[in-house]
């Protein structure tokens, strides 16, 4: 640990199944008050790290403990992911030939290597078969019955393939990491307004892809990222879907791969979600790819929790700007459940409900759009996303008005929403929000054609002062204004648009 909070930053970083798994490994043999688990514990409760808290309790022998408890944790979680991970089966597999090889069980040394190398094949995992090929060597060097020179001319023709398609793999990934780097910095100045060069232009070995795909597997999956990342610099959308298509169509030719790097696997997936959506002619594919990454079973809880975020939020996503009849219960009646279950950071859970709560908006299910408004509006942490709990407030209002809800009850709400935005921080949105509330209150306290005046007049200041709010919240809320008006719905606004 290099920081006094690097144990707690740990220890936050875990799973529920993960903790339960050291609790119940740090109890095995009667250790259940050891007193690093006991530490464990207190650390695990403690949301902000608080070395002093600690102290009083754990006295002058914390720094010791928190060491011991550290590597603990790790031991721990190699066991743990050890169960799930071929790429750590060849790790044991070659810790265990080594035992072996030291007492002189060469049959069995011989088991365990091949074994070893029999995955490494599967998971074309070059450095580990390199490390396998020297214990071979090793091995064919200290048997009795000396073998054929046969094995080893084939031991030195594997490892020689192994380097050269080892070198082929960093040779694009070294470009890959250029190529994002460069991206980066082209963001940076773009946000900037900074004036660059061509940013390709001093990029190192960018002319690999001018050849074609390579052999070795892993280097063909970079290939097709750095094609994606490269295209994606000199703008053509059309040529970064196919290379994101070309990598996700490459691990799904390699099925033993794609389930042991999953997390990868994911991340091409997702980017060539992001790439048919910013390529309008295969906007449609979204659908069919959401549909296969959703019957995915990942392995892990963290890919689980990933793939259930990413899934849910592209879906919301498509739903809203592409596809906006489809009964939102249909989509969001599957995920209401799992999402009070699965482990994700409260930002994330706040996007979903976010999005679920418009979909809802649109589609004119007033209720249902507040009950996934309420949870946003309760979060105890207001500094989580301040323009999603702002909207999330206004829309509540607007709701409660397609609801039907009037009179003294609308009145009262509107001044307790007024005294919450006099509160926060004087920024755009926050400035919109008090100019929204002062509107429904003239709306709330007029009647007949006089509604219309307020709301009419309402638009015409929103087209002139209120464009281009966080969220698009001002596209929303003018497309309401304009249902209102003239009589219609949100939802046929947007069909016929």
């Amino acid at each position: 640990m290099k920081k006094k909070s690097d144990l707690h930053a740990l220890i936050q970083a875990m799973s529920r199944a993960e903790k339960r798994y050291f609790t119940l490994d740090a109890r095995k043999g009667g250790r259940s008050q050891s007193r690093y688990l006991q530490l464990f514990q207190a650390i695990n409760k403690q949301e902000i790290y608080d070395e002093k808290v600690l102290k009083a309790t754990f006295g002058n022998k914390l720094n010791d403990d928190k060491s011991r408890l550290y590597e603990a944790i790790l031991r721990s979680m190699r066991d743990y992911r050890s169960q799930r991970s071929r790429t750590a089966r060849i790790k044991e597999l070659l810790l265990d030939a080594n035992f072996l090889y030291e007492r002189q069980l060469y049959a069995q040394t011989e088991v365990r290597l091949l074994e070893a190398e029999r995955i490494a094949r599967e998971l074309y995992d070059q450095p580990s078969l390199l490390e396998i090929n020297r214990e071979l060597r090793r091995l064919l060097n200290s048997k009795l019955d000396r073998e054929e020179d046969h094995e080893l001319s084939d031991l030195i023709s594997d490892s020689r393939q192994s380097l050269g398609l080892l070198d082929e793999e960093f040779n694009y990934l070294n470009l890959f990491d250029r190529l994002i780097r460069t991206r980066k910095q082209v963001r940076q100045n773009k946000d900037s307004s900074a004036k660059t060069n061509n940013p390709v232009e001093d990029i190192e070995r960018v002319d690999l892809l001018k050849s074609e795909p390579p052999v070795s597997v892993r280097a063909r999956l970079r290939y097709y990222q750095s094609q994606a990342i490269y295209q994606q610099l000199l703008g053509n959308q059309l040529e970064v879907y196919n290379n994101f298509k070309a990598a996700v169509a490459c691990w799904e030719e390699h099925p033993a791969l794609k389930k042991e790097e999953f997390n990868r696997y994911l991340n091409d997936a997702f980017n060539l979600l992001f790439a048919i959506f910013n390529y309008p002619p295969v906007t449609k594919e979204a659908r069919s790819l959401l549909d296969r990454l959703a019957n995915e079973s990942p392995k892990n809880i963290h890919d689980e929790a990933m793939l259930f975020q990413q899934v849910t939020t592209y879906r919301l996503f498509y739903a809203i700007n592409y596809d906006v009849k489809t009964p939102a219960d249909e989509i969001l009646i599957p995920v209401e459940e799992r999402l009070t279950k699965i482990e994700l950071h409260p930002i994330y859970k706040m996007n979903i409900r976010f999005n679920a709560a418009i979909l809802y908006f649109i589609q004119g299910a007033a209720e249902r759009c507040e009950e996934w408004l309420d949870p946003i509006i309760s979060q105890k942490d207001n500094t989580l996303l301040p323009d999603v709990n702002r909207s999330a407030r206004l829309l509540r209002l607007l709701t409660l008005l397609d609801q039907g809800m009037e009179g003294d009850f609308i009145e009262a709400m509107l001044r307790s929403e007024q005294r919450q935005f006099n509160k926060l921080d004087k920024d755009r949105l926050t400035e919109f929000g008090l100019w929204l509330i002062k509107q429904l209150k003239h709306f709330n306290n007029e009647y007949g054609k006089g509604r219309k005046q307020v709301l009419s007049l309402a638009k015409e200041i929103m087209l002139r002062d209120w464009q281009n709010l966080p969220l698009e919240l001002d596209q929303l809320i003018e497309k309401w204004l304009t249902a209102r008006i003239s009589g219609t719905s949100v939802l046929d606004l947007m069909q016929a648009e």
